[in-house]
């Protein structure tokens, strides 16, 4: 019989082949311009628009200034602009791609030894078209903007981005690939740069200047940058290109247009210092009126400091000692009645500030939150007192590129020993525990980019912690692990095809405790039964493990896109020590093909029709999964758009669900998921989603959610995103319990059917007095209620029905304090009965004041209220109101950093 592994792999091949035989069949499109067209010069006032999708380069000749530099205050009477050579010929890439703009653009640039210079006056035949939203740096909200996008190491991959609304709002951020502009957007990017704006009834200027220190440039003295010039009109739903850059291509930085002429600026790199002081008063609510280690209210006064200096000819060197998030929203608050781990979305500016830099093909190596997450140990006692989370001493970050083409990003961070205090009683020894070791991490990555676009990359992440020989926790976790990989990302067809892949190893080591937990992990559960490929080993003091992935897509043309790939992770591979890893031992399969139609008709502006199929095994041979999802999407002529998508899963094994026990089949199971939101261009947005599904067991699940974003005034604009789910799931694990059937190795893997409520929503109100005084409201109510019931235990391995307690020759013989009492088979034995009502509440509100450039002043208030109640009653609309009257946590912190430049 043939090995399903190997069926799936011929199926794939065989895909494969024919896919690729379309390349020399009329698979490219002729009218897609080669990379090496040449690059006619296009600098002077009233240039002739490009014909309907013409990509033909353009280039500037910038001009040094001669005299006096410009004085930035929105105004055209400096001799540097009535001496400069403007350019316009500005087209649209929406609505009409093509079409020359509906309002004349014209922008020139000058520089000195120090700065570049940006001026440019938009006109608009009516002043309507000019939206203007007083919001925060870097929110744009709906109003008229412009952006002036530049790639100083002409690499074709990285972009610095300046941006600045009509009511005088800076907009910045840096790019890190070569993807659709609006994808791997780094906010965190902060440079000090001036910027005014005045407007009239026709018109609107803006006036910059940007030094050439914020740029980070390197010492490769380079006269030609990549550049692209982007007007943005909301108002009529237009976004214009300087270098039109059509929907239907993939890529964005690499298809910029060229800035000549930069010569003999001064490229030295600076050191920015931002030293802070922060104070934070907490009441704690929930701690109990007799326990004797509560410090209620707490209070606590931190200082610490940034430092980023320029390190050689391209390399940026960011530092923090003891760094403070007390400004940072709160995670959204999760019930998880699976046994995986919850990963959380990084919001710490250190950590996500330059990211690119640290993150390839391929698996996670490198999850953030590990450093600084709460300690792994626990205390015992009647009274504990823990800390929240690990303190970092220091972290340190090296990120840039050497020599143009090779980008370097290196990562190293110490977290401080933590201690927890316990008590037994009232006036009884108070005990010190450490609950988290000193620990070290690293994390290196190098990526060299090739010719035309394509890129080839090495990563590697270390953690070692310091415990001593005896300590409690080298049982718990490993002294070491290392992990990394090589992964490239290869281009071909002028970028329309793309050839990814990866392979990557991982070893830890620690006691044969540690190393016994891991393989008797979730991640793994090699104890489970059945699995005749894994065993566990309780001498191993080490583990080690591999991972491999192969992906072609056709990713750029006017109608057909198409994809197929294949991921293999070996059951020994772990990087949770500093990565992100679900489950191990897998090999997945997937494959997908698109029709688009971007040109807009009668009917519609742009549709698709997708479908995408995946299936799943381990490495023992068993089938996981199979399923198939057709979907299709259109934009409607109003701008709204519209999603339906299908799915389909048939049957399957989960050796999972039992959590080390045997496994378990899956059910066939469909579902249907129809979205729609409104023109995103308008001040007042809505969307919506509804999703149903349903399986043979009589399982389903229901979500209905949306979201209203609403501007009461051109300051102000207040967001509401509520989301309902219920549901009714049949098999939901409970417990595992001894003196179980042969059958099932002699124990009781217990199910049961649970209703679920979920209700959950997000609010937000922001008001900006100027760009550069803001507050920030942001709110979370969330309650949910699990109701178990007809609860029985697996009949036999592989199957899914359920000997129920109650039926055949088992009785329930009663219930009391949250347990169900079982007779079967003449013994007696209970099982829990955990149904819970959970009700959350977390907010954050933050005063935002940037008092001088660079530096900010915070004052943030924070709530932490959430109260859990065994009844399982589901919960309704007034859940939301249930968590304000619940005990909690509250906070205010206030916060100063200072700018300094050296």
């Amino acid at each position: 019989m043939t090995h399903p592994v190997s069926r799936s792999a011929a199926m794939t091949v065989t895909l494969l082949v024919a896919l690729l035989s379309s390349f020399g069949a009329g698979g490219l499109d002729a009218r897609e311009p080669s990379g090496g067209s040449p690059a006619p010069t296009d600098s002077e006032a009233g240039s002739p628009n490009p014909t309907a999708r013409d990509t033909t380069l353009r280039s500037y000749a910038i001009e040094p200034v001669e005299g006096e530099s410009p004085r930035v205050d929105g105004r055209l009477d400096d001799a540097a602009w009535t001496e400069a050579s403007f350019t316009s010929g500005f087209v649209q890439q929406e609505p009409t791609e093509g079409r020359p703009a509906s309002g004349e653009t014209r922008v020139a640039l000058r520089y000195d030894e120090e700065n570049l210079y940006l001026v440019a006056r938009m006109r608009l035949d009516s002043p309507d078209g000019i939206r203007r939203q007083m919001t925060r740096r870097d929110e744009a909200g709906t109003s008229a903007r412009l952006y002036l996008h530049l790639d100083p190491e002409l690499d074709r991959r990285t972009a610095r981005v300046f941006g600045v609304t009509a009511a005088g709002v800076r907009l910045d951020y840096a790019l890190s690939s070569d993807q659709n502009e609006t994808h791997d957007r780094d906010y965190t990017y902060d440079p000090v740069w001036d910027a005014e704006v005045r407007v009239d009834s026709t018109a609107w200027t803006v006036e910059a200047r940007i030094p050439f220190s914020e740029l980070r440039l390197s010492g490769r003295a380079r006269s030609t940058w990549g550049i692209q010039l982007q007007r943005v009109l909301p108002s009529r739903n237009e976004e214009d290109h300087w270098q039109l850059v059509p929907r239907t291509r993939e890529g964005w930085i690499s298809r910029f247009g060229r800035l000549t002429g930069i010569r003999g600026i001064d490229r030295s790199r600076t050191a920015e210092i931002r030293p802070y002081v922060a104070t934070r008063g907490e009441v704690r609510g929930r701690l109990s009126s007799d326990n004797p280690l509560r410090s209620n209210p707490a209070s606590q006064l931190r200082a610490g400091g940034d430092l980023t200096a320029g390190i050689g000819s391209g390399l940026t060197l960011d530092a923090t000692v003891n760094p403070d998030f007390g400004q940072v929203e709160a995670d959204p608050a999760r019930v998880n009645l699976s046994a995986y781990e919850l990963f959380f979305q990084e919001n710490r500016p250190f950590f996500t500030e330059g990211s690119q830099y640290l993150h390839g093909g391929g698996p996670d190596y490198f999850y953030s939150r590990r450093i600084g997450a709460p300690p792994h140990g626990r205390a015992r006692g009647r009274y504990v007192q823990a800390p929240g989370n690990t303190t970092i001493l220091g972290a340190g970050k090296l990120t840039g590129r050497v020599d143009g083409d090779l980008s370097v990003g290196a990562l190293a961070a110490v977290t401080q020993e933590e201690q927890a205090r316990a008590t037994d009683s009232i006036g009884g020894e108070v005990r010190s525990v450490t609950v988290e070791p000193r620990t070290a991490y690293g994390v290196g990555r190098v990526e060299e980019q090739l010719a035309g676009g394509s890129s080839a990359g090495l990563s590697l992440t270390g953690v070692r912690r310091d415990m001593d020989p005896g300590s409690a926790l080298t049982g718990d976790l490993p002294r070491s692990a290392v992990a990394g990989g090589g992964d490239w990302n290869l281009l071909f067809g002028d970028g329309r095809y793309q050839l990814r892949g990866f392979g990557g190893m991982s070893h830890v080591r620690g006691t044969s405790d540690a190393i016994l937990d891991l393989q008797r992990s979730s991640v793994r559960y090699f104890q489970r039964q059945g699995a005749d490929h894994v065993e566990v080993d309780s001498s191993r003091t080490s583990l080690t493990g591999w991972t491999a992935g192969l992906g072609l897509r056709k990713r750029s043309g006017e109608h057909w896109l198409w994809n197929v790939d294949a991921d293999a992770s070996s059951p020994g591979f772990a990087i949770n020590e500093l990565g992100r890893l679900r489950r191990t031992d897998d090999i997945s399969t997937g494959g997908g093909v698109t029709y688009r139609e971007t040109d807009p008709g009668p009917l519609f502006r742009s549709w698709n029709v997708e479908v995408n199929t995946n299936a799943g095994w381990n490495f023992g041979g068993t089938r996981r999964f199979f399923g198939v999802t057709p979907s299709a999407s259109v934009e409607w002529p109003n701008f709204m758009r519209t999603s339906l998508a299908l799915f389909r899963r048939f049957g399957g094994t989960h050796v999972r669900l039992t959590r080390g026990g045997p496994p378990m089949a899956l059910t066939d199971f469909w579902g249907a998921r129809l979205g729609w939101r409104t023109n995103p261009r308008s001040p007042n947005q809505l969307d919506a989603l509804v999703y149903y599904s349903r399986d043979e067991l009589g399982g389903w699940s229901g979500t209905v959610s949306g979201g209203a974003s609403v501007r009461p005034s051109p300051d102000l604009r207040l967001e509401f995103s509520p989301r309902l789910t219920l549901s009714e799931e049949p098999r939901q694990y409970v417990t595992t319990l001894p003196d179980g059937p042969e059958a099932t190795g002699g124990r009781r893997y217990v199910f049961s059917r649970i209703d679920r409520t979920t209700l959950s929503g997000e609010l937000r109100a922001d008001y900006a007095f100027s760009p550069d005084l803001s507050l920030e409201l942001f709110a979370q109510p969330f309650a949910a209620s699990g109701d178990y019931y007809e609860f029985g235990e697996l009949a036999r391995p592989g199957d899914r029905r359920l000997r129920r307690y109650g039926e055949g020759d088992s009785r329930v013989v009663g219930r009391e304090d949250g347990t169900l009492r079982v007779e079967q088979g003449g013994e007696r034995f209970t099982v829990p009965e955990p149904d819970f009502n959970l009700f959350s509440f977390r907010s954050t509100a933050v005063l935002r004041w940037q008092w001088r450039p660079g530096s900010t002043v915070y004052l943030a208030w924070q709530q932490d209220r959430r109260e859990r109640r065994g009844i399982g009653t589901a919960v309704g609309p007034g859940g939301w109101l249930e968590p304000f009257d619940a005990t909690g946590n509250q906070a205010v912190t206030a916060k100063m950093t200072y700018w300094l430049q050296l």
